[in-house]
């Protein structure tokens, strides 16, 4: 028998930016904006594992590198509001979008789009 090692090099950057701004129309309404960008990069370096294959166990190593590959990128955009109702009741309401992009899908494609609704009493405490 015996062994075979090698170095393996696995690269990443993740950079995200994310805004948001909320304005006080009234002391009953408040609405506000958000957005949030994200990309995403991380990869195995492609790396040569010279081993001599030996009976059942011939495994080519050549494209290893591929099954690793990580390149997305996320895009959400948010608009809320509050309307107090009176005492610590308030209205709440939204709406938020979301786009995502994979850009080396593996097994299959990831990307899509959803949108999220939501509506309902809030009770501040």
């Amino acid at each position: 028998m015996g062994s075979a090692i090698t170095q393996i090099e696995y690269e990443s950057t993740s950079n995200t930016f994310t805004a948001g701004l909320t304005y006080h129309a009234s002391e009953k309404v408040e609405i506000g904006i958000d957005g949030v960008w994200n990309d995403a990069d991380a990869a195995l370096e492609a790396f040569d594992f010279d081993v001599t294959p030996f009976g059942f166990m011939a495994y080519d190593f050549s494209l290893t590198h591929t099954n690793s590959d990580l390149d997305v990128s996320r895009m959400e955009l948010g608009v809320h509001g509050r309307f107090a109702v009176g005492g610590q009741a308030s209205l709440v309401a939204g709406y938020r979008y979301l786009d995502f992009e994979d850009d080396a899908p593996f097994l299959y494609d990831t990307s899509g789009s959803v949108s999220f609704y939501n509506l309902g009493v809030a009770w501040t405490f």
